[in-house]
């Protein structure tokens, strides 16, 4: 008669706290055929599942699907038939399922101020989705509050975001300007980027720190930033770095670019990347990789992952 063993597991979001949510289980041997049957599961109670275990079955892996949060499969385990074995799993929100719920303008803390000066400076900010483009004006107090159709609340995500990521201190240990403090003047809004008017003086950072700075930020290809690049402007040179995190990278793309006057401006198209394999390994094994290009809610899964507590102007409700 083979033995049976029992199984503990608790399911935490990024921030480390319990999820309510409706979720799948199957248990699978590694030759992928299912053991015993299908569970739908309310959680946070951590469930407690009783198995075949070893000899019996040797090792196992779990097929975990939420209703809210994405799809994954476990790393192998193996069940002793003694002691119960406990697991707890991290899970990441499926961004389909959530909406972003903002900080009003009027009640962003001062952290926000220097974005709230830069906003004031930009009369026209272009919203790019999907190869077009509207003009949404000035992006302040009740139109910064309005941006609420699914294209404007992915590209104000993002900003948000990439706001975090560029108030940090260009090497965190020593007195330096946070990289958002080159911004003078945003130009474009999508879903993974904003491109800005930026000082002049950024361009001699940007070079400085990837020489000196090694261990944060590598140089990487501008050419693919051509396109964020304003059609009315001719690209003279072009200079990128990146940061060396394994999720949630920062991209900091600069133009230095020429208008019909023969205006110079230096521009910075600036993003953050998730990096898939480094979120499947986090989080075991995702079943459902991403689509449709960098979404602004799977940096955040990132950014709170690494930052507990932190201050985006939003969350995900």
């Amino acid at each position: 008669m083979g033995n049976t063993g029992f199984l503990k597991i608790k399911l935490m979001g990024v921030e480390r706290k319990p999820i309510h949510d409706q979720v799948g289980v199957k248990f699978f041997q590694p030759d992928n055929r299912q053991i015993g049957n299908s569970h739908v599961i309310s959680f946070p109670s951590a469930q407690l599942f009783e198995l075949p275990a070893f000899p019996q079955v040797g090792n196992i892996r779990l097929d975990i699907a939420p209703s809210r949060y994405r799809d994954f499969q476990t790393s192998i385990l193996m069940l002793p038939g003694t002691s119960p074995v406990e697991k707890e799993y991290r899970v990441v929100r499926d961004p389909e399922t959530w909406k972003a719920k903002f900080v009003k303008w009027m009640e962003l803390p001062p952290e926000f101020d220097l974005l709230k000066e830069v906003l004031k400076n930009s009369p026209s900010v272009q919203l790019v989705q999907k190869g077009s483009s509207s003009n949404l004006g000035l992006v302040t107090g009740d139109t910064f509050d309005g941006l609420n159709d699914t294209d404007a609340r992915l590209a104000k995500t993002a900003l948000l975001n990439l706001y975090y990521k560029m108030r940090e201190p260009i090497e965190p240990t020593l007195d330096q300007p946070a990289w958002f403090s080159f911004v003078q003047q945003i130009l474009t809004l999508g879903r993974e980027r904003f491109v800005a008017v930026v000082r002049d003086d950024m361009w001699a950072e940007v070079n400085r720190s990837i020489k000196l700075f090694g261990n944060i930020y590598q140089p990487a290809d501008p050419s693919l930033h051509r396109k964020n690049i304003p059609g009315d402007l001719r690209i003279l040179e072009m200079i990128s770095l990146k940061s060396f995190e394994a999720h949630a990278n920062l991209q900091l793309t600069l133009s230095r670019v020429e208008d019909h006057q023969g205006g110079r401006q230096t521009i910075l198209d600036a993003d953050l990347d998730e990096n898939g394999k480094a979120l499947a390994h986090f989080f075991d094994l995702l079943k459902h990789i991403f689509n449709g290009g960098t979404h602004p809610y799977d940096i955040h899964e990132f950014l709170v992952m690494t930052n507990s507590g932190i201050q985006l102007g939003y969350k995900l409700a």
